[in-house]
Order: structure tokens, then sequence, then C-alpha cells
């Protein structure tokens, strides 16, 4: 009988000195981040981490393939200024009218909206200087 109220005891004792533990692993938390460029969403905000200017990088060559994937798109460069990007477009030969220019531009607008809803898009054209 006392074996079993010393192991009682000592099963007791051992189970509260578990209790007083430090376990930290309940309390992590883990914060999202921007899921297409793995950074924080404010593209203005600097972090100081050394991705921040891949990230952007990262953010532009998006752009530009988006644009690109319209049809009449000949080549696609992205710049960015703040949290404005500047869609500047090469056209095929194919694209001759003002009509035909604004669709391109309307259409390449859409796509990169689409893929960086972030950034206020700016599209002009070497054909056509005014921007949408």
């Amino acid at each position: 009988m006392k074996k079993l109220i010393v192991v009682l005891v000592s099963f007791f004792i051992l189970s509260s000195l578990n209790a007083c533990t430090n376990n930290d692993q309940a309390r992590i938390k883990s914060y999202s981040t921007n899921e297409q460029l793995d950074s924080v969403p404010n593209p203005n905000m600097v972090t100081g981490r050394s991705t921040d200017v891949h990230n952007l990088g990262a953010a532009t060559n998006a752009m530009s393939d988006a644009a690109r994937r319209v049809p009449g798109v000949q080549r696609a460069t992205v710049y960015t200024n703040g949290a404005t990007a500047y869609v500047r477009l090469t056209l095929n030969q194919s694209v001759k009218t003002t009509a035909q220019i604004n669709d391109v531009k309307k259409q390449v607008y859409t796509n990169v909206k689409r893929k960086m809803p972030r950034f206020n898009v700016r599209v002009y054209t070497s054909k056509n200087k005014t921007m949408k």
C-alpha cells in the first residue's frame, strides 16, 4: 500500500512540475504576407529586408508578362514610382488605328490591374503618347 501511495504522490508531483514549464509553441502567431510576392502589401513600405528590391522586381516582371499576353503587344516595359506602375507598350505592326490602340491599352490595363491590384496602373504607347 505504501508503494502505491508513493507512486501516486510521485505522479502528481511530476505532473504538476510539467504544468509549470514555459511552452512558447502555443503562443507563436503567424503573420500573412502578400502571396504573390512574399512581401508586405504596401509597395511604399521599405522594411529593411534584403528582399524588398527583389520583390519590386518580381512585381514589375509579373506586370510586364501580363501586358505581353495581350494580342498586339510586341514588348512591354514597366516602371514603378511608389504605388504607380507605368506600362510602356511597343505594339505590333498589325495595330494601326487609334481604336485598335485604345482597345489594346484597355486590355493591358485590365490584365495588369488584375495581376497587381495594389498598383495604380498607367498605360501608354510609343504610337499614342496619351496615358490611360
